[in-house]
């Protein structure tokens, strides 16, 4: 230990040391009284807390004084005292210090409480500390830098607090420091480039804080890294290429920062990653096809930046992946039908690109797909026959595109889950399928914007289930009484609105403006008691008054 680090923990160390020697001088035969030591100093502890649930009667000397019977404490064979685990309690009040008169705690826990104050400076004394948990209270203030002079330190969680500052640039001293978890604070400033010491760390969970600068290549120095989670705060500059220094990283979280610059190539070379989190930046360039080298990859979320180019047909080698997300970016070209070779893959959004092409046919071969979304994309073609196969099909999105044909005639019909089915604004003929509700899992369907023909099959008529229906067809839908929002503007219905519009009892937003509707609005609507949206605007042959509810 350092002059410094020890003149820092001294003023904190000298009173539980009081404590405690008060204790063993008070014993009849001067012999060190471990248990009565012990006892006093978890009874200061504990009075500095508010045991609402009452969950620490135990914790009396007039009952017991054995600590190591009470609860939540555990001890070694000999009697000392090593641990204190106090998690979910209900705890009120402040933490205190006072438990660093147990030379053998290795383990503090208290968390998933309402503990509120600081984090006291004093916690710096607990020389045996392996693991320090004060998660999920509500702690503030700065994070105290004498918890850098805990050299046994083996996991730190102080995350779900409302702590503020900077981490501590000595955290650096904590080289038996294996976890790190400060998500979820008021964290500032940058990342402590003394970070590149901690050589046994594994898992860095930073997020949800307001740490900015850089990414410093220094923390890829930490070889051991598995975790390294950083999303949510306002780091800036490019994804270190360093990274693939890291043959341990299973997961990379950066996820909404002000991040620049490419995708580096060399996290082909993280040969151990199963979750990649680069959404939400604002990162440039192609998507490296290094990326289809991972054989392990579940989990490849890069959407919301400015991608360009072509989706590489790498990523068809992926034969883990579950997810893949590419939305909101600039990709052109077409989908590579190399996706629909993977055997694994249960989500596929490539939504808000300027894709072209036809759909690949392949993707109706995805046996394990459940979300699908192609659009706002350029794609044209037919929907492939093959989508009529996907067994686990929840979502499928393809709207605005510029599709057309007929809707596959037996879609729906194998898909037991399907529940949000969105085909508008695209140049699909023909009529509407009838087993799109066949098992009553159908909540959203929009098919307005679009040249169909005849009327909503009676399957879809009694779907019990549909709370949202978007069409541009003059039917009789007045079994649909489950619906929440009936939306059908801007297309060219004609006609009266008919009175048996008063049974949609949960409609909320009703809209058929820039129609051709004529007549009175029905009376009926009054009924529609729980309607918040009512829009008939630019129907220029309704007349009469709007009925009162």
């Amino acid at each position: 230990m350092t002059v410094a680090s020890a003149s820092a923990i001294a003023p904190f160390l000298l009173p539980a040391l009081l404590l405690l020697f008060a204790v063993v001088l008070g014993s009849g035969a001067g012999e060190l009284d471990l248990e009565a030591g012990a006892a006093a100093a978890l009874l200061e502890f504990k009075r500095e807390l508010v045991d609402v649930d009452g969950r620490l009667t135990s914790w009396d000397d007039g009952a017991s004084e054995d600590p190591c019977g009470w609860a939540g404490v555990a001890c070694s064979p000999g009697g000392e005292v090593t641990g204190i685990t106090l998690p979910g309690l209900n705890l009120h009040g402040r933490l205190s210090a006072a438990v660093c008169a147990l030379p053998h705690l290795a383990v503090l826990n208290v968390s998933n409480n309402a503990l509120t104050g600081p984090v006291p400076p004093g916690l710096a004394a607990c020389a045996a500390l392996e693991v320090l948990d004060l998660s999920t209270n509500a702690l503030h203030g700065a994070v105290p830098p004498g918890l850098c002079a805990l050299r046994a330190l083996r996991r730190l969680f102080l995350s779900n607090n409302l702590l503020v500052g900077g981490i501590p640039p000595a955290i650096g001293n904590l080289t038996a420091l294996e976890e790190l978890e400060i998500y979820s604070n008021n964290l500032t400033g940058k990342i402590p480039t003394s970070i590149r010491a901690l050589q046994r760390l594994r898992v860095i969970r930073a997020g949800f804080n307001d740490l900015s600068g850089p990414i410093p290549v220094e923390l890829t120095e930490c070889t051991s890294l598995e975790f390294l989670g950083f999303a949510h705060n306002n780091l800036t500059g490019e994804v270190p290429r360093e990274l693939s220094r890291l043959k341990n990283l299973t997961t990379l979280f950066l996820w909404q920062n002000g991040l620049s610059g490419e995708v580096p190539p060399e996290l082909g070379n993280c040969t151990s990653l199963q979750e990649i989190y680069l959404s939400e930046n604002k990162l440039t360039g192609i998507i490296p096809g290094e990326l289809g080298r991972i054989p392990t990859l579940q989990l490849l979320y890069l959407n919301e930046n400015r991608l360009q180019g072509s989706i590489p047909p790498e990523l068809g080698q992926l034969s883990t992946i579950r997810d893949i997300d590419l939305s909101e970016n600039k990709l052109t070209g077409i989908i590579p039908g190399e996706l629909g070779r993977i055997p694994t893959l249960q989500l596929l959004y490539l939504n808000k690109n300027r894709l072209q092409g036809s759909i690949p046919p392949e993707l109706g071969q995805l046996s394990t797909i459940t979300q699908i979304d192609l659009s706002t994309n350029n794609l044209i073609g037919t929907i492939p026959a093959a989508f009529q196969n996907l067994s686990g099909l929840e979502s499928l999105r393809l709207f605005d595109n510029q599709l057309h044909g007929d809707i596959p005639p037996l879609l729906g019909a194998n898909s037991s889950n399907l529940s949000f089915l969105d085909l508008s604004d695209n140049q699909l003929t023909g009529s509407i399928p009838p087993y799109l509700c066949k098992y009553q899992k159908l909540t959203f369907l929009s098919l307005g914007l679009n040249s169909l023909v005849g009327e909503i099959p009676p399957g879809v008529k009694a779907c019990r289930t549909l709370t949202r229906l978007r069409t541009r067809l003059i039917v009789e839908l007045s079994m649909l009484q489950n619906l929440s929002s009936l939306e059908m503007h801007q297309n060219r219905f004609s006609g009266r609105i008919p009175p048996e519009i008063g049974k949609f009892r949960s409609t909320q937003r009703l809209i058929p403006s820039d129609n051709y509707l004529v007549g009175h609005i029905p009376a009926a609507i009054g009924n529609l008691t729980r309607l918040v949206t009512f829009n008939v605007s630019s129907n220029q042959q309704l007349t009469g008054p709007i009925p009162r509810g």
